[in-house]
C-alpha cells in the first residue's frame, strides 16, 4: 500500500473517531434527558451497535442516532427533543391524532445531526411485528466511553438489525457485516 493511501486511511479513521466522539456526547445528553423525563428509551444501531458487534464505537460508520421507546412516551420525548434544541416537521397534534410517520425525525438545529425516534407504531413497516415489550423487558446497559447506555439484549439487537436489513432489502453491505460481527 502506498504511503499516500495509508495517509488517506489514517485521515478517514481520525475523522471517524472525531465523529464518534461528537455523536456519543449527543447520545449521552439525550439519554440523560429521556431518563430525567421518565422515558424508557433504548439506543439502537449507531454507536451502541458498534460496541455490541465490534467492541468499539468508532469501528462502525454512522451519522445519526436512533432510539426506540413505547409509543405512549413519544409526546414527552418530542418535548425533550425540542428542549434540547432539535426541530421536527411533525407536530404534536399529528402524533396525538394517531397519524404516525415511519419515524419521528429530528434535526439538531442546523448541525446536520439526525435523531430518529421509533416506537411499536413507527416500526409497522417491518415485515413482522417485533415484540418490543419483550425486548424492553430484556434490555441491558452496555459501557460506552465510561458510561452505560440502555440497549436491547444482544439476541434482540440481532433480531432488530436482521428485520431492519430485510426491510431495506440488505441494500448496504455493512448491515450484513454487522450481523456477522454480532453473531
Amino acid at each position: 500500500m502506498s504511503e499516500e493511501t495509508r495517509g488517506r486511511l489514517r485521515e478517514k479513521r481520525r475523522a471517524q473517531m472525531l465523529s464518534t466522539l461528537s455523536l456519543t456526547a449527543k447520545l449521552f445528553r439525550l439519554t440523560e434527558r429521556f431518563e430525567e423525563a421518565g422515558i424508557e428509551a433504548v439506543v439502537v444501531k449507531g454507536p451502541t451497535l458498534a460496541v455490541q458487534a465490534y467492541g468499539d464505537a468508532s469501528l462502525r460508520q454512522y451519522s445519526d442516532l436512533d432510539f426506540v421507546m413505547p409509543h405512549e412516551a413519544v409526546l414527552r420525548a418530542m418535548d425533550v427533543m425540542r428542549a434540547a434544541g432539535f426541530v421536527t416537521q411533525i407536530s404534536p397534534q399529528v402524533a396525538e391524532a394517531g397519524r404516525v410517520p415511519g419515524q419521528f425525525l429530528f434535526l439538531d438545529g442546523g448541525r446536520n445531526l439526525i435523531v430518529e425516534l421509533h416506537t411499536e407504531r413507527t416500526l409497522r413497516y417491518f415485515p413482522r411485528p417485533l415484540p418490543l415489550n419483550d425486548f424492553f423487558a430484556r434490555r441491558v446497559r452496555i459501557p460506552l466511553d465510561g458510561r452505560e447506555v440502555p440497549v436491547f439484549s444482544p439476541e434482540d439487537t440481532l433480531s432488530f438489525i436482521c428485520v431492519h436489513g430485510s426491510k431495506h432489502l440488505w441494500e448496504r453491505l455493512r448491515w450484513i457485516a454487522d450481523v456477522a460481527a454480532l453473531i
